[in-house]
């Protein structure tokens, strides 16, 4: 069960520890494309240490990506099993590593799980993620089509933001970003999600989520 924290006065935050936080559209299945915008903070920790999140949509709360009984699941997670996050100096945050498969588009059906490629992919080392010590940006932009969906994940550079540039970054802007990268091949998707779907898949340290929007583009 995820609890509501006040780190800092004023700023009630999600607390996810192995948990994920959901949320059922007010618009249900009529979308075709969305954006997701939220403020985000890692706990410090003085230790590197393996990370997976995943952001996306799904069909209802029972299909949810980490603790659903049934999954139907799409959206962008990371490679738990190569991204490191490691302290950056005098706790201004967490950054993971660029390479092929850092960030990617997924969808999981029961517990079969099916992945694009990396969407850094052929980039720098400038394509780091970073993760600030808070609360710092996080954008997810996924579009369907009858043809599957694809998905999009902003690179952050480790700066902290306010609620008025997370709402802007929901209708297109970039602040807190090194890079927004798109996934690659589109992947096959069923035809009905209403429901936002964001987890957090470690106990240590906890994530926290300070606001969260989502914008139906289309």
């Amino acid at each position: 069960m995820a609890f509501i924290t006040e780190t800092l006065a004023g700023d009630k935050r999600i607390q996810l520890g192995n948990e994920e936080f959901m949320r059922a559209f007010s618009f249900g299945n009529n979308w075709n494309q969305i954006t997701v915008a939220w403020r985000m903070t890692l706990f410090d920790r003085p230790v590197t240490f393996i990370g997976s999140i995943a952001v996306g949509v799904c069909k209802g709360a029972a299909t949810s990506f980490l603790k659903g009984t049934v999954v139907d699941f799409i959206g962008i997670t990371n490679n738990p099993t190569i991204s490191t996050y490691t302290r950056l100096a005098n706790n201004s945050g967490f950054t993971t590593p660029s390479n092929n498969n850092a960030y990617v588009s997924i969808r999981k059906v029961g517990g079969t799980a099916l992945y694009g490629t990396g969407m850094d992919s052929g980039q720098t080392s400038t394509y780091l993620n970073q993760y600030a010590a808070g609360p710092g940006a996080g954008v997810c932009t996924i579009t369907r089509s009858p043809a599957g969906f694809t998905g999009s994940w902003g690179y952050g550079n480790a700066t902290s933001i306010t609620r008025f540039q997370s709402l802007q970054n929901a209708e297109g802007s970039t602040n807190g970003f090194i890079s927004v990268a798109t996934s690659t091949p589109v992947l096959a998707c069923g035809d009905f999600y209403d429901t936002l779907n964001i987890s957090w898949a470690n106990s240590v340290p906890v994530l926290e989520i300070s606001d969260v929007t989502v914008a139906r583009i289309k």
